[in-house]
């Protein structure tokens, strides 16, 4: 569980939307220093949360939280403005229609957060299971290709559908895994996503299911630091241990901000760290040694000499003495 000691508010951000009006975008305030305040400072990268089925914005609580107290602990040059999209717990896997609607929404969300902001800069997404699915549908729509540059998506079905209710939302699914392929060494290719899925614990959402060309997925169980079992479909948000995982992806790509893109970030993140753990193992000392390194097995008990006239084995289960 991850905690917070300020008071806090979601506060609403008017914005007209005509197909539904039980949709509401918010933005999220720790301590009375950002009460009842809506605007995006130069400093601050904005971060949109996008929930999944019968999912709420108040779910980004645990990552905001903790991304506002690092960054004002460690007084960085930057900061994170968290925003939140809410679909008054709409059922999204029922229905193709609803998850374009929903879709339609974010892309509303996405112009109302640029109109806020004082210096211009590409927004990152957070989807959780439909939430990210939505996310990806983000990145292949020509006319956001280039207002985008990270995306975290946690226990998204984004290769497969994991219950086939309508044509649409097959259709939608298949639409997004090929434009996605087809896109990738154009204009996707600036663009870093991380996908990761709970585990065992997730009884919803199979790992394979987030695994796509060029994203880098993550399963909880492989991440250091994080239980082995996973997390469970919901738990996945408020994990501790995996909520400061993500937000050192965050702080990095804020230190790397505007030199480098936000596929080299997520890169250049996992190779170190895969590089850290090979080296805390004492496996190699580089990673790219991996191909030209000789292991030879046994060489420990090479020189090592058993007497056969000391050691004898017996079956009988009556000897006591049956191995010495």
């Amino acid at each position: 569980m991850t905690y917070m000691y300020r008071k806090l508010q979601f506060l609403d951000i008017p914005m007209a939307y005509r197909p539904s009006n039980k949709y509401s975008l918010s933005v999220y305030n720790e301590g009375y220093r950002w009460w009842n305040k809506s605007t995006i400072e130069a400093g601050q990268i904005p971060v949109l949360f996008i929930p999944g089925s019968q999912g709420s914005a108040k779910q980004i609580r645990s990552l905001a939280s903790l991304m506002q107290n690092k960054t004002e602990m460690r007084y960085a040059d930057f900061s994170f403005r968290f925003f939140a999209v809410d679909f008054d717990e709409e059922i999204t896997f029922f229905n193709g229609n609803i998850i374009n609607r929903q879709l339609d929404y974010v892309m509303h969300a996405v112009r109302k957060i640029q109109s806020m902001m004082r210096v211009k800069r590409k927004i990152v997404l957070v989807g959780h299971s439909y939430g990210g699915m939505i996310s990806l549908l983000m990145t292949i729509h020509p006319d956001f290709q280039n207002d985008i540059d990270l995306v975290i998506v946690k226990g998204a079905p984004i290769n497969q559908q994991p219950v086939v209710v309508d044509w649409l939302s097959m259709r939608l699914n298949r639409f997004l895994v090929n434009q996605w392929n087809l896109l990738q060494s154009t204009d996707l290719k600036h663009i870093g996503v991380v996908a990761y899925t709970g585990g065992l614990r997730d009884y919803l959402i199979q790992d394979e299911w987030s695994a796509m060309r060029n994203i880098t997925h993550r399963p909880l169980w492989a991440i250091d630091g994080v239980s082995d079992l996973g997390a469970d479909h919901l738990a996945i948000l408020w994990c501790n241990e995996f909520v400061r995982h993500v937000s050192r992806v965050l702080y990095s790509y804020a230190e790397s901000l505007d030199k480098l893109t936000g596929r080299q970030v997520v890169d250049n993140f996992y190779k170190n760290e895969v590089d850290r753990d090979i080296k805390r193992a004492n496996l190699i000392s580089h990673i790219r040694e991996v191909p030209t390194k000789e292991i030879k097995l046994g060489e420990k008990y090479e020189d090592l000499r058993i007497n056969k006239n000391n050691t004898h084995f017996s079956s009988n289960p009556n000897d006591s003495k049956s191995f010495q």
